[in-house]
């Protein structure tokens, strides 16, 4: 009696254990997690560039077609453009820098991430706020992105960024030409 009841038992944990394992790697759709540099690009027009990475869990392909970056609450800057290139700099022997390639742009294509990879793409916002959004202080930014199919996010990501006044008045400054300010970020723990 007991070995028929051992063997159903393994039996039954087999099948949950099989069960389990196809789900995870056959069926369950993309879950994606996404992950932000460690530096901010910002100017006055206003344009905020990051650096992220959008991994996907899970065992179905995603895509990302659109993306939102809460500001403040009040005001949302839109994913219009990805850099496939960012500037790249070298040091000549006289120890200055030298733009090795300047940043390209180009308009948002779908980004599709295969199951279990990874996809590494620097996002570019921009939008039609009031001037002055960028003010010293604390900032506590959201980036969603969606994948045009549901209307809630796929993914989201909080983080948090201290301009210091310096910052501000570099980032309005009229001769700074368009060009971005990078802002080391402050990490948040736990991450959110």
């Amino acid at each position: 009696m007991w070995k028929y009841t051992i063997d159903s038992l393994a039996l039954g944990v087999s099948i949950i254990a099989l069960s389990l394992t196809l789900y995870f790697q056959q069926f369950q759709g993309p879950k994606l997690e996404l992950g932000i540099g460690q530096d901010v690009f910002i100017n006055n027009l206003p344009r905020v560039g990051l650096l992220c990475n959008i991994s996907n869990l899970g065992a179905r392909p995603g895509a990302v077609v659109r993306g939102e970056l809460d500001w403040t609450p009040s005001h949302r800057l839109h994913l219009n453009m990805i850099s496939p290139q960012t500037e790249a700099w070298k040091i000549t022997s006289e120890a200055h820098r030298q733009v090795a390639t300047e940043t390209t742009f180009s308009p948002v294509p779908p980004i599709a991430i295969q199951p279990h990879s990874s996809q590494a793409v620097m996002f570019w916002f921009s939008g039609d706020v009031p001037p002055g959004i960028f003010t010293a202080g604390e900032h506590n930014p959201v980036l969603l992105l969606y994948d045009g199919i549901s209307s809630e996010p796929i993914a989201r990501r909080k983080f948090q960024i201290m301009l210091q006044p310096q910052d501000v008045v570099n980032i309005s400054n009229p001769d700074f030409k368009g060009a971005e300010m990078v802002i080391r970020r402050t990490p948040l723990y736990p991450a959110q």
